[in-house]
């Protein structure tokens, strides 16, 4: 598994779209375009992906994970963590834990972020169970649907 870095809209969005219906609330429904949203990204996130080198049994390397985290808030210095997905075939096999751990490490070492934050859905145990496991802990009520956590960096 390789784990890349990129800027690039076009392979943001098709990304986007690979993963858009893994979530509890798809991606498309939570940011409208995603063709928008992948141009976002490519301009202002920290984006990374991790793909399989096999499908098949055919070299052909497919998405299987990848984080987007803004990490541009230099008065704060608190990144904002917007999305992190695993390929359901992947999940619990530690690609999460790769993805978010680098994820906070550059968000420290290459951009001087301090604390990381995200917001989760209120009903998803499991993500909220992983995100402490990652020692995010729940800071306020985002909404009625949802949580802050946020996390330490230093």
């Amino acid at each position: 598994m390789d784990l890349k870095t990129t800027n690039n809209k076009d392979q943001i969005e098709k990304i986007l779209k690979i993963f858009d219906k893994d979530f509890t609330r798809s991606i498309s429904s939570r940011t409208g375009d995603l063709s928008s949203y992948a141009g976002k990204l490519a301009n202002k996130a920290l984006f990374m992906y991790m793909s399989s080198k096999y499908e098949g049994g055919r070299k052909r390397r497919r998405p299987i994970g990848f984080i987007a985290i803004y990490a541009n808030d230099e008065d704060t210095k608190i990144a904002f963590l917007a999305q992190i997905a695993v390929s359901k075939e992947k999940r619990g096999s530690g690609i999460g834990h790769i993805l978010l751990s680098e994820g906070c490490r550059r968000c420290k070492s290459y951009f001087g972020m301090e604390k990381m934050r995200l917001e989760v859905d209120s009903e998803n145990k499991k993500a909220i169970k992983f995100y402490e496991s990652h020692d995010f802990s729940i800071e306020k009520e985002a909404s009625d649907e949802s949580v802050f956590m946020i996390k330490n960096l230093l």
